[in-house]
């Protein structure tokens, strides 16, 4: 590269027990929460197992019932939605919210998922002012997240003119495989139709506005600016990750591109500052990977192998049996110390579209299990 300038972001997430608990009691008098569970006895062991007291009420439900759905969705204003996998269960719970116009996220990693819900309640949803948030946990915030803050990083210094080129974010993880990201990855290749899910991994599948081509999948790929120099392997969750930070270009951008129309000549300059304060341009690209171990071109090749291998092994009936008799089943993962053990780290490095160009580095980091503990 010609001569380049580094602009840093960092975002820390304290994740100690003693913060987790203690931002629970500043901030539990402030609401009122029920949890949904089949099993009213179940849910009561569940409370006290997290210690929680009576105001914590329990709804019981049956998720394939959406009569109990709506009934108990009707009298919330928020509603978590943690079940999995999606295809197949979760779609209730979000037209139960569309339906009464509210506010809904979940922790979904399943893009196919996403893709069925905006086209079925994208235009109710604008009707009802509700407001569906999917992916909301390990998948996909870090990746959104980094993203948003190198824009602002790279605006803040430049100018709100300035568009975003070339962005990646190269992840180190720490975390063990559950049943129930398992029982996910079981229901794209058995439950869900396959041509739903090889469209929903394709490129601005969720955006409603086409962008550049995602940058070439390098195996082994170099990680940018790192000295001695290392290497990735791709990432599982990048497709979901993508997927997302996709969407938010798109929305973007949609939405700076339409702002004559909607706010008027007389308003729109203000809107339109406001909104290009957001967009990331008609260059923008996005990609991701993994750091393994130390970084070295030979496991970054071994992992990537290893990655396409298992995607092909995948396909086969008999060898997703064997996955189901030994891997964790749902309901069971990480023990209470692995999960304090975990942790991430996502480094997100994006380019203006400048000369010379100037990058902006974002580190978005996490102690504890990225996919539970800290989602």
């Amino acid at each position: 590269m010609s001569a380049v300038s580094m602009l840093r972001s960092i975002l820390i997430s304290p994740c100690s027990n003693w913060y987790r608990q203690s931002q629970l009691r500043e901030t539990r008098a402030s609401y009122s929460l029920a949890i949904g569970v089949r099993s009213k006895e179940k849910g009561e062991s569940l409370k006290k197992s997290l210690g929680l007291d009576d105001s914590v009420h329990l709804v019981q439900l049956d998720i394939a019932r959406y009569d109990q759905v709506e009934a108990a969705v009707r009298n919330t204003q928020l509603v978590i939605n943690a079940v999995g996998p999606y295809w197949g269960s979760g779609e209730g719970v979000v037209k139960a919210c569309v339906e009464n116009g509210k506010k809904y996220v979940d922790i979904t990693g399943e893009p196919h998922f996403i893709r069925e819900m905006i086209d079925r309640y994208d235009y109710l949803a604008t009707k009802n002012a509700a407001i569906i948030v999917p992916a909301c946990g390990f998948d996909s915030v870090p990746a959104d997240l980094s993203v948003y803050l190198s824009n602002q990083t790279l605006k803040r210094e430049l100018g709100p003119h300035t568009d975003l080129g070339l962005s990646e974010t190269f992840y180190s993880v720490k975390m063990k495989f559950s049943g129930g990201s398992r029982a996910t990855l079981m229901s794209m290749y058995e439950v869900a139709p396959r041509d739903k899910v090889r469209a929903a991994y394709g490129d601005y599948a969720l955006s409603p506005v086409q962008g550049l081509p995602s940058p070439n999948l390098h195996v082994p790929a170099p990680v940018l600016f790192h000295s001695p120099p290392a290497f990735a392997s791709p990432y599982v969750m990048s497709g979901i990750n993508r997927a997302v930070v996709q969407r938010t270009f798109g929305l973007n951008q949609l939405n700076l591109c339409g702002a004559r129309t909607v706010h008027g000549e007389k308003s729109v300059e203000k809107k339109e500052e406001l909104l290009r304060s957001v967009t990331y341009g008609p260059k923008f690209r996005y990609g991701e990977y993994l750091i393994t171990d130390s970084g070295s071109y030979f496991y970054a090749l071994l992992a990537s192998v290893t990655r396409m291998m298992f995607a092909i092994l995948l396909s086969f009936s008999s060898f997703r049996w064997a996955l189901k008799k030994f891997d964790p089943k749902p309901g069971e993962g990480p023990s209470e110390e692995e999960m304090e053990r975990g942790s991430f780290t996502a480094t997100n490095y994006t380019a203006a579209c400048t000369e010379p160009e100037i990058w902006a580095k974002t580190v978005v980091h996490g102690q504890g299990d990225p996919a539970y503990l800290l989602t």
